[in-house]
């Protein structure tokens, strides 16, 4: 048993309801990738731990040393990006500890 046959350009209900389902498929995808930025951006803010290099104030340079014709110069400005790690590494596990202080509780 087969249905009537359909010509070039006809158009069932079936498949206008199949167009309309593949809009409502686009809008609901285009708002859920929409919703899943916004989600990201704020996540982002919110576990942001990354410090602000004016928070830390300035780093010194002390005047150079000179011992014997060899020049020493001790410059702590020059490492200002990898000296800040040290800092966001114990901001990191202060973070880590007080997770498991308040989630850890005790078992009995």
């Amino acid at each position: 048993m087969s249905g009537p046959a359909l010509e070039p350009g006809e158009s069932t209900a079936y498949q206008d309801s199949l167009a309309e389902l593949e809009d409502k498929i686009a809008v609901q995808k285009t708002t859920i990738s929409e919703t899943f930025d916004q989600i990201r951006a704020e996540l982002q803010q919110m576990f942001n731990f990354d410090m602000p290099s004016s928070a830390a104030g300035s780093l010194p340079c002390y005047e150079d040393l000179t011992v014997q014709n060899f020049t020493i110069g001790l410059c702590f400005a020059d490492y200002n990006d990898q000296l800040r790690v040290i800092g966001s590494f114990i901001y990191g596990v202060a973070f880590i500890a007080a997770a498991f202080i308040i989630l850890g509780g005790r078992s009995t």
